[in-house]
């Protein structure tokens, strides 16, 4: 893939059929976009597509799957300190959560996310 800006901070989830590659997009502020990959390299999303961008920074994103949609999150700026958000991603690359569901707001700022699937339920730890 080729864009415009700084492409960074990646992170990677495979769903069984297709990777979900998630990372930090320069090219509308700083935003998160991500694209399916297929097992033999093919880009399905040549261009990448928008899990969440506005106006402020979103970074540190990761990534991880449950059997039926890929959970991303990041650090938000939105509030004025970074936050923890995440959204849900079907294996057809379409975004449910647009606005981001809130994972974690608080006083200070949280960033560089992981997350986990256990079976039942995600595990989202990060930095504070």
């Amino acid at each position: 893939m080729s864009a415009p800006d700084n492409q960074a901070e990646p992170a990677v989830a495979f769903d069984g059929s297709n990777f979900l590659v998630v990372w930090t997009d320069g090219r509308n502020g700083s935003c998160i976009y991500a694209a399916r990959v297929a097992p033999q390299g093919t880009v399905l999303d040549p261009t990448g597509f928008v899990v969440s961008q506005g106006g402020s920074d979103r970074r540190f994103p990761a990534v991880g799957f449950d059997g039926a949609n890929f959970f991303v999150v990041w650090a938000d700026g939105r509030s004025g300190d970074w936050d923890i958000r995440g959204t849900r991603v079907t294996p057809q690359g379409e975004v449910l959560d647009t606005s981001g569901l809130v994972i974690f707001e608080g006083s200070y700022d949280q960033y560089a996310p992981a997350i986990e699937f256990d079976g039942t339920d995600f595990l989202v730890t990060w930095e504070a």
